[in-house]
């Protein structure tokens, strides 16, 4: 799957970088694959596997159907960036915008990866309650805010309102059973920072973990138009002595669109490999990761 890829106009020229070229396109073998598997359902849970005895214990969060979501999240918005960088006659390989791809890609798969890779069934059942509450938190904030609005409720028709408070009061009675006092408070920040832990466990300087929470932390401040994080990329400085104005020519690297691909697809993997070992019978082995 070769890359084909061209510089926008206001960057500088590419370096092509022949290690980095092969790490990406291995990223964009392995991310297709992922995108035929999570086309279609997720195969059968086994009973007797572990995934089958947290959804049994807790029916009403179930840990596999946000498990296998984020996974189906994560895959989509890398494959949206496999897409562009295999445009054939290539594409542009802008400075911001793949970076907001591939923080949601490394958000979402350390969602699977939070909810599956402890060890013990109750803290596993504390996070996914915990994934549910934010989900119908955020759920009902949305829909009150319409319900709250005059012009909103005053355009709309009696049986569409009724409907809105249908949802209103299943979101509330949904709340009621998961306002517990253990569950916590949700945070994603504190979410993949335990993923990366988890994903790193096995490196002795810790700077895999730091590398990915750098991904997690570069990608948020270009999904929310922030400036700071554009002194870590690449590009040059100048300075307009007259109106003592710095400003900044961007460009973006493989090196660059390697590393934050490659954190996200590194989390995914992870997120696949509990998946399969946490649905097939707790008796069974896996072979191991490659």
């Amino acid at each position: 799957m070769p890359l084909e890829m061209s510089a926008v106009a206001v960057t500088l020229p590419l370096v092509t970088d022949e290690i980095w070229t092969q790490r990406i396109e291995a990223s964009l073998a392995e991310v297709r694959g992922w995108e035929d598997r999570t086309r279609d359902e997720p195969a059968d849970i086994d009973a007797h596997s572990s995934l089958g005895a947290d959804d049994a214990r807790d029916p009403a969060f179930t840990i596999s159907s946000m498990a296998w979501f984020g996974l189906q999240s994560s895959v989509d918005h890398l494959a949206q960036l496999v897409d562009i960088l295999t445009t054939p006659g290539g594409a542009p390989l802008r400075p911001h915008s793949p970076f907001t791809l591939t923080r949601t890609a490394l958000l979402a798969a350390s969602q699977t990866v939070w909810l599956l890779s402890d060890n013990h069934q109750d803290e596993r059942l504390r996070r996914t309650a915990l994934v549910y509450k934010d989900e119908w938190e955020n759920h009902l904030r949305y829909l009150n805010d319409y319900k709250r609005d005059p012009v909103i409720i005053a355009s709309l028709d009696a049986d569409i309102i009724e409907g809105l408070d249908d949802q209103i009061a299943k979101l509330n009675l949904q709340l009621a059973g998961a306002k517990l006092a253990k569950l916590g408070q949700f945070s994603s920040t504190k979410l993949l920072d335990d993923a990366a832990r988890w994903v790193s466990r096995h490196e002795a300087d810790g700077w895999q973990r730091r590398a990915l929470l750098h991904e997690w932390r570069m990608g948020s401040g270009a999904a929310h138009a922030r400036q700071w994080p554009l002194n870590y990329r690449s590009g040059k400085v100048t300075i307009d002595r007259a109106d003592k104005m710095t400003v900044r020519w961007l460009t973006t690297t493989f090196q660059e669109i390697g590393t934050s691909m490659g954190a996200a697809t590194l989390m995914a993997r992870e997120g696949f490999r509990l998946w399969d070992e946490r649905r097939a019978p707790q008796n069974q082995k896996l072979a191991p990761p490659r």
